[in-house]
């Protein structure tokens, strides 16, 4: 295990994505990886709730339940139809006119000073996930940003660098 990981470039990667069938085999990935590599962001897969914390106390940053995301999907879909198309729709778009980004604040001030709504021309803050990986969804005016917070931002690919100059 550990040779295969090496010869496909564990210990320069900044990612690696886990993704078996078998809860068991993608903790044992999970470990070996972190070993490996302390500092890699880790993406695995699990089947059961039960694997969930067994995988982040391996070392996984995230961990994705694929089965219970498309049944909670499905049962979106018969109560709020248009909503849930109307986000798949957003998801999948990707242009000049419009983008979804993460945005890592590097200096400290309130969303108020920053006006980043009308200093973009339109851009908007969805949420915030700040330095104890807690998320704030549409953050309000007076919400103080952190060295180390990052945006959830959708806006024009113009709009996104005007913020990212703003608060880095």
């Amino acid at each position: 295990m550990d040779e295969s990981l090496i010869d496909g470039g564990i210990m320069q990667a900044q990612a690696i994505i886990v993704t078996l069938p078998n809860d068991a085999d993608n903790v044992f990935i999970v470990l070996t990886a972190k070993a490996l590599n302390p500092l890699i962001r880790i993406i695995s897969r699990a089947s059961n709730d039960t694997s969930v914390n067994k995988m982040k106390t391996a070392g996984a940053t995230n961990v994705i339940m694929p089965d219970k995301i498309g049944g909670t999907h499905m049962a979106t879909l018969v109560v709020n139809s248009d909503v849930k198309e109307f986000l798949d729709y957003l998801s999948t778009q990707s242009n000049e006119n419009f983008q979804v980004a993460e945005i890592l604040v590097n200096k400290n001030l309130t969303l108020a000073d920053a006006d980043l709504w009308k200093a973009t021309g339109g851009a908007t803050i969805l949420g915030l996930k700040n330095n104890a990986d807690e998320y704030l969804l549409n953050p309000p005016p007076g919400t103080i940003l952190r060295d180390g917070d990052r945006l959830i931002v959708m806006g024009s690919h113009k709009q996104l660098a005007n913020i990212k100059n703003m608060v880095s």
